[in-house]
């Protein structure tokens, strides 16, 4: 069926975090995982970085063609910001790999910025979930 992702095809998501002073640099290193390697059987292999909406990566990063590997500064500004960086390989034979980056750029405690890290969401877990069944 078309668009239904091809056995060969593999998908996979990145959480990182970089922080640094409000208003400098912050560096930068996300590599592809192993296992897009083991999808892609073909000889040519293309492979492109973007922003997750389409958009070119920001100023400051850059992507290394032959391994996927992105690099560089990002700016830190006085609020937390997120990026998703898209990285997508694809060989000859239409075998695709796609690794989405989540990364939360936060500025330091300390220099007058103030870090709430949100509660974690999490469900019960499954030994309560089960119990609410028994007991409803």
């Amino acid at each position: 069926e078309q668009g239904q992702p091809d056995a060969r095809d593999y998908h996979a998501e990145t959480e990182n975090r970089v922080s640094a002073r409000a208003g400098e640099n912050a560096d930068l290193s996300l590599a592809l995982d192993a296992q897009h390697t083991q999808v892609l059987t073909g000889k040519e292999i293309t492979i492109t970085a973007t922003l997750a909406d389409g958009s070119p990566l920001p100023q400051g990063l850059k992507m290394d063609p032959r391994t996927g590997e992105i690099t560089g500064k990002v700016q830190v500004g006085a609020e937390e910001s997120q990026l998703e960086i898209r990285v997508m390989a694809v060989d000859e034979l239409g075998h695709r790999s796609v690794v989405i980056h989540h990364v939360r750029v936060a500025p330091t405690a300390g220099d007058g910025a103030v870090l709430e890290m949100p509660a974690p969401v999490a469900r019960p877990s499954f030994t309560a979930q089960l119990a609410a069944c028994l007991l409803a």
